[in-house]
């Protein structure tokens, strides 16, 4: 079923909120070619090769803290698995999103006079984008909270991951943020299956291990206000 999303999509990095001026992004999902043509083929030949996904981000400039500019002067070029990229295509809970560990290669700025301003940056993943579902849409939780449910229709075996954007915390010390399932929406049969803790603006990736039951939401400790926004991926 084809998704109007023009002014839906969210982009995310390193706990920067960049989809609030987005005008395009573009995430390829690509493998790179190779070429096995030998002396006699009767034509060219190709075979399908390494992952090589890409993501280029285009936007209008914005000089607040979680823009693009800000995150290109503080994690430009760095890498390793606290630098997580998230696209949410929609902003309900189980609209598809695409996430990965990534590193920002460029950010650039400009216009002619009396123009917008346009921003531009793109990323290289750390590995591959993965396909999941939205399990947090970007939500304020203060003292002891949860998220709504995400309802996968059934159990999924195998493993799993689930990408964490920490935009803001306040209230000192730090918070515990847990992705929990169950085979209901009892408390009672809710269980943990990751945590982070949490005390400043970040990004996390958790590895998930074994059967991902129905049901499944995030919740907080009892300690400060954070914002958060998470993608769950099940293999």
């Amino acid at each position: 079923m084809a998704k109007l999303s023009a002014d839906l999509i969210r982009v995310y990095f390193a706990g920067f909120d960049i989809g609030t001026a987005t005008t395009s992004v573009d995430v390829t999902l690509a493998v790179e070619p190779l070429d096995p043509t030998s002396l006699g083929d009767g034509a060219e030949r190709a075979i399908a090769g390494i992952r090589n996904d890409s993501v280029e981000w285009a936007g209008l400039f914005d000089d607040s803290t979680l823009a693009a500019d800000t995150a290109g002067s503080l994690v430009l070029g760095s890498g390793g698995t606290n630098n997580v990229f998230a696209v949410h295509i929609g902003t309900n809970t189980g609209s598809v999103a695409f996430a990965g560990t990534a590193i920002m290669f460029s950010v650039k700025g400009g216009g002619g006079v009396k123009d917008i301003v346009y921003q531009e940056a793109t990323w290289q993943p750390d590995g591959v984008l993965e396909k999941g579902f939205t399990q947090c849409v970007k939500t304020m939780m203060t003292g002891s909270n949860s998220s709504t449910f995400l309802n996968f229709g059934a159990s999924s075996t195998g493993s799993g991951r689930w990408y964490l954007q920490v935009f803001s915390y306040a209230g000192g010390g730090s918070t515990t943020i847990t992705l929990q399932h169950g085979s209901a929406t009892v408390a009672g049969s809710l269980f943990g299956i990751g945590s982070f803790i949490v005390s400043t603006r970040n990004s996390f990736l958790g590895s998930l291990a074994g059967s991902i039951r129905q049901y499944t939401r995030i919740t907080k400790d009892t300690t400060g206000t954070v914002e958060v926004a998470v993608v769950l991926v099940r293999s």
